[in-house]
């Protein structure tokens, strides 16, 4: 209801620009379902001791730059959403939990239960089972982009994922994968 027909019929308020000067702990602070993520993200079951593909960059930057991407994203001129933005948030910190850290969504299911405005757990749930890949062989990379599109949520966090990935790839290959992804 809420978040969903307000992207659908553009309806709401454009998210405002305080949101655009936000740290990381100052959106932890604000936002409880988040924060309870975010815990387990940056915890060594999570990404703690993961590496970007350098080997040098921990792996919560790039989460980071996903939250704060997806963010910038929801403020760009003509989106149009309700008030609230911790289930994007919530989306984007555990947008690959499930499938690089083996995390459940009944692990997830717990730490938001109850935190999130109008009860939305399954919103967020349904958009992190979107955005997360199937095991490989199980599903073409056209259907997984089809599949992310159709969620609201995830298809806003995945662009966000995408450009950050574009920004520190070098396979020319990668860069055009992730590039025609972009449109869906």
């Amino acid at each position: 209801k809420g978040l969903i027909a307000g992207i659908r019929s553009r309806e709401g308020i454009r998210l405002p620009l305080e949101f655009l000067n936000m740290d990381i702990q100052t959106l932890r602070t604000k936002y409880p379902a988040f924060d309870a993520i975010y815990t387990l993200a940056e915890s060594e079951r999570g990404h703690g001791k993961q590496f970007r593909n350098d080997r040098k960059t921990p792996y919560m930057f790039h989460i980071d730059s996903v939250i704060l991407g997806t963010l910038n994203l929801l403020h760009e001129p003509g989106f149009h959403l309700t008030s609230w933005v911790e289930p994007y948030l919530c989306v984007a910190v555990s947008h690959d939990l499930k499938e690089d850290c083996k995390i459940t969504e009944y692990e997830i299911k717990a730490l938001i239960r109850g935190k999130l405005p109008h009860g939305d757990e399954n919103l967020v749930l349904d958009a992190i089972d979107a955005i997360t890949k199937k095991p490989k062989g199980e599903e073409e990379y056209i259907n997984y982009l089809f599949r992310v599109g159709k969620n609201p949520l995830s298809r806003m966090v995945k662009r966000a994922d995408l450009i950050h990935n574009m920004s520190d790839i070098k396979p020319c290959n990668l860069l055009d994968k992730y590039s025609v992804s972009l449109w869906f």
